[in-house]
């Protein structure tokens, strides 16, 4: 019997056809009982490998990092408002910014799970100062590791990512514009920045992240949270608008935001929303093979619901912050360092290669893309 995939407490998925079946295939399928008995002893095969990749206390690295991630925003910002550059020059500047944002927040993204520094409170520091040039990092603790990590998949992304004019998952409604959404997502991303920033102001203003009313807090912390907000619009947008017009800084703005928005939904994206991806259930997967322990069922549904990026590109890696490019080993130990993640990546390869499971991994940038646009355009049909 066909087992169809739910979100953990949430209502049962309604009965969906083979035709909206994520491309590939429902996992399930394509990991019968007796397929699944190969990740049977997964996880201890995983934790052991990890063991041998020891971590390393590192504090200078990720300091570098961190460092160069807020230059990378504040110098080119400074040329644009203090330095009277010729209009290509100031569309290069406005390139620039807008990928050491998004090459900011991948940062953050680290530091939010706690996983660039030994210390809580260097790890919180650097969330502010990175990521929090969109988000406060409560919000993405709250939504992104709380959320999104709980159930790794396509599902919970959507979730994450706010992008509700996107059919993601074959659990979403299909509405009639969803039909077109393979080709309007790419004039949806460079907005992207501002319904993330609107989604962050609704998690520190009204308590609320999506449907979900999150838990009330202090007054004092609602107020920290509201500074943590204002903070890096006050520092960028407060000279700008006192040296320049008002249009000037708008157009600029608006350039930067969409540059940053896109390089980071698709960096973000391409973990799952690709064409190897699938939701899948741990109880369905333990149901339909009792030998799985929910530890093992937990391992294999990241590994048939998470794809690597450009593994072997260094480029890559350090612009999505030293290891989001390997995400099938970043779910799997989300709070390791990410300069640990290759070493990591390697032996879940390993592990998954002797047991004869595939992993899923887009080896080049444009495979990458076609993969997203061909999930995209899988369920864009009704």
């Amino acid at each position: 019997m066909r087992m169809l995939a739910t979100l953990p407490g949430g209502p049962s998925a309604p009965a969906r056809s083979r035709r909206v079946a994520p491309l590939g295939g429902d996992p399930l399928l394509k990991c019968p009982p007796e397929r699944l008995l190969a990740f049977v002893g997964f996880a201890e095969e995983l934790e052991v490998a990890a063991n041998r990749s020891a971590s390393k206390a590192r504090r200078l690295v990720p300091t570098i990092d961190v460092v160069s991630a807020i230059a990378g925003v504040v110098v080119p910002w400074a040329v644009l408002v203090f330095a009277g550059v010729g209009v290509f020059a100031q569309a290069g500047l406005i390139v620039v910014m807008g990928t050491a944002i998004a090459h900011a927040m991948f940062v953050g993204h680290n530091a939010n799970h706690g996983a660039l520094f030994p210390s809580a409170r260097a790890n919180q520091l650097a969330a502010s100062l990175t990521s929090g040039v969109i988000a406060t990092n409560a919000a993405c603790r709250n939504r992104h590791n709380r959320w999104h990590h709980t159930v790794p998949d396509a599902e919970s992304l959507a979730a994450d990512l706010r992008l509700r004019v996107l059919r993601l998952s074959p659990l979403h409604q299909h509405r009639a514009y969803h039909r077109w959404q393979h080709w309007y997502i790419w004039f949806i991303l460079p907005v992207y920045i501002g319904v993330a920033f609107s989604a962050d102001v609704s998690f520190v203003v009204l308590e609320r992240d999506g449907t979900r009313t999150v838990e009330s807090r202090p007054i004092r912390t609602t107020i920290s949270l509201i500074f943590q907000k204002l903070m890096w619009p006050a520092l960028l947008l407060g000279p700008a608008l006192l040296l320049h017009t008002l249009l000037g800084v708008a157009v600029a703005t608006a350039g930067v935001l969409a540059v940053a928005g896109v390089l980071f939904a698709v960096g973000s994206a391409v973990g799952h929303l690709v064409d190897t991806s699938a939701p899948v259930d741990v109880a369905a997967m333990r149901l339909a093979c009792p030998s799985l322990s929910r530890a093992d069922a937990r391992a294999a549904r990241i590994v048939l619901t998470t794809s690597d990026t450009m593994p072997t590109s260094r480029a890559i890696s350090w612009f999505v912050g030293w290891g989001q490019n390997h995400h099938l080993a970043h779910h799997l130990w989300p709070r390791r360092s990410p300069y640990d993640l290759p070493a990591l990546s390697d032996a879940v390869a390993a592990a998954c290669a002797w047991r004869g499971v595939r992993r899923p991994v887009q080896q080049t940038l444009h495979g990458a893309l076609g993969a997203h646009f061909r999930f995209l355009k899988e369920l864009s049909m009704p």
